[in-house]
């Protein structure tokens, strides 16, 4: 992993036409931050780097999507945020429940350093380091590629996250929550152009293994050059 660490560092060298085009510089007027460095891998995964000095000694790492909700079809309702759980729930290199024991055997705290958002037109995943070094700067670099492309999906694992997600949504069900779903739900409705989007629903999918697959695997999901990964 060091060695994809040295190879995204040298693709800062690459010539600007192709990043600016791949991160849409060429068709906007508003003035690129010079202070970043923008680039796009061979895969087609775009980053953007920034040196950031507060807080001292720490490096901020994000790897988000530009699809979310909005692309799943009236038959994987959930789906999204459903993968977005199974990120952490077992890959090629990592088995499942080591992920999170990983981070926090380098001192970063679930929930606090590590996370993961979905929303109507992104997901996004969070990585807090609180050291600059090369060692965890490479962890954090090879667990954001098992998520992007080794995830296993484990029946097993996915019939347990059921029940997790269930749990979540119980313990945030409330008067203000269940008033902002339902103004999210209008607002996707005028999106979709469709009246009546179905209520958020996670955990009905009967054929729930072989949805993930197909969001995972070949749908619009993990297409890397919707991906990008910024790090400060």
């Amino acid at each position: 992993m060091m060695r994809l660490l040295s190879a995204l560092l040298a693709l800062l060298a690459l010539a600007l036409p192709a990043a600016a085009q791949a991160w849409g510089f060429a068709g906007s007027d508003h003035p690129v931050d010079p202070a970043v460095r923008f680039g796009v891998l061979p895969n087609g995964m775009r980053y953007a780097l920034r040196n950031n000095t507060t807080p001292r000694g720490a490096v901020m790492v994000r790897m988000l999507f530009d699809v979310g909700s909005l692309a799943e079809a009236e038959d994987q309702r959930g789906l999204a945020h459903f993968l977005e759980h199974m990120a952490f729930n077992g890959s090629r290199n990592v088995p499942e429940g080591e992920m999170v024991r990983l981070l926090e055997r380098n001192g970063l705290a679930f929930g606090a350093d590590t996370n993961a958002s979905t929303g109507v037109d992104q997901i996004s995943y969070r990585l807090d380091l609180p050291r600059n070094t090369p060692e965890l700067i490479d962890l954090s670099l090879m667990l954001m590629r098992e998520i992007a492309s080794e995830l296993t999906l484990d029946p097993a694992a996915v019939d347990r996250e059921r029940g997790v997600i269930a749990a979540e949504q119980l313990a945030r069900s409330g008067f203000q929550l269940d008033n902002a779903i339902a103004d999210l739900n209008r607002a996707e409705e005028l999106i979709r152009d469709q009246p009546d989007v179905p209520e958020y629903d996670a955990t009905g999918h009967e054929t729930g293994t072989y949805q993930h697959w197909i969001w995972y695997h070949i749908g619009l999901y993990y297409f890397l050059n919707q991906a990008y990964i910024q790090a400060a």
